[in-house]
């Protein structure tokens, strides 16, 4: 199967961005990740990690390009909590479950993408790899 038929398969949230779009990004994207240690899961841990770059680019599920929205469905995922005082509540998201974080996993914690990423990287035991972000 082909990278791109990787993702497609992975990461169906962005079926309307061409393909041409995408393979420019999963190019970039394998600048960021060695093909080291995931062996036959590289495409699927290469396809979260560029859905997760496009959403912190702007990217949406209609192959639009938004900096300034935000989507529900590709948000961080946890459990919800809140607490709530007379007239003060709070509330907030919790990390999810099986997903240790440190200060490096921060910035994959952000989409769900990221997280998909940091739970099939965890599972590989392979915490001790980091990707860092180039901002683009």
């Amino acid at each position: 199967m082909a990278v791109i038929d990787t993702f497609r398969v992975v990461v169906p949230y962005y079926a309307a961005v061409a393909n041409g779009t995408v393979t420019s990004l999963l190019a970039s994207t394998t600048l960021r990740l060695s093909v080291n240690g995931w062996g036959n899961v590289y495409e699927e841990a290469l396809s979260y990690l560029t859905a997760h770059r496009m959403y912190l680019m702007g990217y949406r599920s209609d192959g639009t390009v938004s900096l300034g929205e935000m989507d529900a469905k590709a948000d961080a995922a946890g459990p919800a909590v809140s607490k709530s005082a007379g007239d003060v509540s709070e509330g907030y998201t919790a990390s999810p479950r099986n997903v240790p974080i440190t200060t490096e996993d921060g910035y994959l914690m952000l989409t769900r993408f990221g997280q998909e990423f940091l739970q099939l990287r965890n599972s590989r035991s392979m915490a001790h790899i980091n990707v860092v972000d180039v901002n683009g």
